[in-house]
């Protein structure tokens, strides 16, 4: 029964985001105008185009003020989770409440009653995600790039190993 109050209870936090539309990066990289000394577009094809977006583009790095941010809200965002009252809705669910939920009961008072270190657990677990967060941040910015490169390579050797295929018809 605590599963699904939890469960329910993220699934409730996760609406928002599930809402949003997904962003398109194709989208996005030709918005920024190209700089005044670089001349106009008319002297640029698409791949001289790209190649600057690209070189432009800054790593998709978290700054360590926007992750220690990020924990804080997640932190007051729990606060706000476990003072959820559940006891209507298990009434609800369960009218014969085989549970032995009280009436006022909150998330708070579920997960502690098993658990008298529940909220710390989950609060210690915020942090140490925050702090995966920042380190997958700064190791994500460092192979970007390499990344990048590699994936060029494959589509080259790919666009190679088509043009040098013979493939006719029998």
């Amino acid at each position: 029964m605590r599963k699904l109050l939890f469960l329910g209870a993220a699934m409730l936090i996760a609406a928002p985001a599930a809402a949003q539309p997904a962003a398109s990066v194709d989208d996005a990289r030709y918005e920024a105008p190209l700089p005044q000394a670089m001349g106009d577009d008319e002297d640029w094809d698409e791949e001289d185009y790209d190649r600057y977006r690209e070189e432009q583009a800054a790593p998709p790095v978290l700054h360590p003020g926007q992750v220690e941010a990020m924990g804080g809200a997640m932190d007051r965002l729990l606060g706000a989770v476990l003072d959820l009252p559940i006891g209507g809705i298990a009434a609800a669910i369960d009218p014969y409440n085989r549970g032995r939920i009280p009436p006022g009961a909150t998330v708070r008072d579920m997960a502690s009653r098993d658990d008298p270190y529940a909220e710390q657990r989950l609060r210690a677990g915020i942090r140490g995600a925050t702090r995966g967060v920042g380190a997958m941040s700064q190791a994500l910015a460092r192979v970007m790039p390499v990344l990048e490169r590699s994936i060029e390579q494959v589509e080259r050797e790919m666009e190679a190993a088509i043009d040098q295929a013979d493939i006719q018809p029998r």
